[in-house]
């Protein structure tokens, strides 16, 4: 056989050589090649229009069609296991939502829905206040954003939200118009309360949701004729499944403010009888029981013990209700009946002392504190009590070392060392109170309430050298706070301590805030007591054109004007002061300026 031939070798092109064979082509025939063959070939044409018509769907559905699915997906999954009262599933549903579709108010709308239904009346009020910002001019998304503040207990925010309504809208919208009316109601505004509430009741109609606020506001009217159609428009939905339990409590409460004893009966009796009735209703309850129908009461009340004595934390809670009405001495009676167990660990035992405080049996307070182990975090209390029982009963071995006790862990227990000192204030123990606020003022988590405490105590006493040492000791925590810089330097110019630092504490803030007047009065009184009246006057003077004089300034100018010889003047300048308001100190220096 002949061996194959072999072809040569194509001779390998270089890029300049390609380069020389492209640009000898004329593109403009290609494409006008290409156009011909598009328009002599249908079938071409119909087997290229296809995938590319389904290119552009794909590329639609990726881009937005899918996204748009997976969002309703994720919101109207997570409504549903809201609507079907799911809220384990509804809670992961929206949490879902709220990463995939955060700019759909939907979303929040249903978080807030959810959270309203748990409770969490702060987490609501994010989620509708969200909502409402994605959709301004959606007036039911702004209302309920300001119900949501209102429940948080938001006043400013709650305007907030209402200013942000049309005009129009806010006084055509009966729900406006009502959250508007509860809004003054908080603030004790009952005539602008009312007036909102006769708005939605005009918008909208009698119906419960309208007529029962304003009932409840109409009970505060000091005119008969006002009072009494609160008394009608409330009686009227008192069996209503949602507003009765509302109507049967606010009678009731103003039957027991009136004396109503009729009425008391009447009232207590429908709301015992409600659905809605709480554990917090029935006080008032057996309180109108006790003061009407002495049998019914007992009745009750024996029905109510058999309930509640095979629990300790049941045993509490109807002795705290007697303590409240004032039938501690039946409380008393039926704890010595009960097995020990039950009634001598918490909480059944804290309610038991408190009873044997309110009848003043002090042996008995004793025997009772004295033994049972009332745990490490009401240990405080349990001392508190032993001390005023001991106290009560001159047992000076057992007061002291229940009060070396209590003062030895103050150091450590911080906030229950607090509430048991507020507790010994108000039993009267009032030096063993005082000391312990003040160990208190030295634990930092709770040394700003403690002050508090101490500052209104100071105040209620007229104790000018109290509130020197409190806010003293309180600058020192809130080394930025204007205020208490001003009541230190007020307090310290009138008990003639710390001047020169005084002065220059009052001068910086005056100069920082020259349209403060309380500011102004502190800086002229540093002035004055280090015998500078003039320089104070001088102080004083712009602030006195076109105002009167008032009470931010009107101790320092009289002070000034008394110390440069115009008594008159001063006497008639320092009478505007409201003698109750005065410190002694304060009224010392009135009384030798104007001698």
């Amino acid at each position: 056989m002949n061996p194959a031939k072999k072809e040569p070798p194509k001779p390998v092109q270089s890029p300049h050589r390609a380069w020389s064979l492209l640009r000898t082509l004329d593109m403009r025939e290609i494409w006008w090649a290409c156009l011909d063959l598009w328009e002599s070939r249908r079938g071409l044409r119909l087997s290229l229009l296809f995938p590319c018509v389904a290119g552009v769907l794909a590329v639609t559905a990726t881009l937005w069609v899918y996204p748009w699915w997976r969002q309703r997906t994720a919101v109207d999954m997570a409504r549903q296991w809201l609507v079907a009262g799911r809220l384990e599933q509804a809670s992961e549903s929206i949490q879902e939502a709220i990463k995939i579709a955060p700019q759909r108010p939907e979303t929040w709308q249903l978080a807030g829905d959810l959270a309203r239904r748990l409770g969490n009346t702060n987490s609501a009020l994010i989620y509708s206040r969200k909502a409402a910002e994605l959709v301004p001019a959606n007036s039911d998304r702004v209302l309920t954003w300001a119900s949501d503040a209102l429940l948080a207990g938001q006043p400013d925010e709650t305007r907030q939200a209402l200013a942000s309504l049309p005009p129009t809208e806010f006084v055509g919208s009966a729900r406006a118009q009502r959250i508007a009316g509860e809004l003054a109601r908080r603030r004790l505004d009952f005539g602008t309360a009312r007036m909102h509430f006769e708005n939605a009741l005009s918008i909208e109609g009698a119906v419960a949701i309208n007529e029962v606020p304003l009932g409840i506001v109409l009970l505060r009217s000091s005119i008969p004729d006002a009072r009494q159609r609160g008394l009608d428009l409330l009686a009227k939905w008192v069996k209503d499944p949602e507003w009765g339990a509302n109507a049967s409590r606010n009678l009731l409460q103003d039957a027991l403010a009136h004396d109503d004893r009729t009425s008391m009966l009447r009232w207590a009796d429908s709301l015992r009888g409600h659905p809605r009735c709480t554990l917090g209703d029935l006080p008032d309850c057996l309180l109108a029981l006790s003061k009407t129908d002495e049998r019914r009461f007992a009745e009750v009340l024996w029905t109510m013990k058999a309930s509640h004595e095979t629990d300790t934390a049941n045993i509490a809670l109807l002795v705290s209700w007697l303590n409240q009405i004032g039938r501690s001495a039946e409380a008393v009676g039926w704890i010595k009946n009960l097995p020990t167990e039950k009634v001598r660990k918490p909480p059944a035992a804290v309610s038991a002392a408190e009873s044997l405080r309110h009848v003043a049996d002090w042996p008995g307070l004793m025997e009772w504190v004295s033994s049972g182990d009332w745990g490490r975090d009401l240990e405080p209390l349990r001392l508190g009590y032993e001390l005023l029982a001991a106290r009560r009963s001159e047992r000076t071995a057992e007061a002291t070392y229940a009060w070396e006790t209590l003062s030895a862990r103050a150091a450590t227990d911080g906030g229950r060392t607090l509430f048991v000192a507020e507790s010994l204030y108000a039993w009267g123990l009032r030096n063993e109170a005082l000391m312990l606020l003040w160990m208190a003022t030295e634990i930092p988590e709770i040394a700003v309430q403690s002050l508090g405490t101490l500052a209104r105590h100071y105040q209620v006493e007229h104790d000018s050298d109290g509130q020197f040492r409190v806010f003293k000791r309180l600058r020192s925590l809130r080394t930025k706070d204007h205020s208490v810089a001003n009541n230190y330097a007020f307090f310290a110019a009138l008990t003639g301590n710390d001047l020169r630092l005084a002065e220059q504490i009052a001068a910086d803030n005056h100069h920082q805030y020259p349209g403060n007047r309380a500011y102004l009065g502190t800086y002229a009184l540093t002035l004055l007591v280090q015998n500078r009246a003039a320089e104070a006057i001088k102080l004083l003077q712009p602030a006195l054109t076109g105002h009167e004089v008032g009470p931010e300034i009107a101790l320092a100018y009289g002070l000034a004007l008394a110390a440069t010889g115009e008594k008159q003047k001063a006497g008639e300048v320092l009478a505007t002061l409201d003698p109750a308001t005065l410190s002694t100190h304060e009224s010392s220096r009135i009384a030798q300026a104007i001698r």
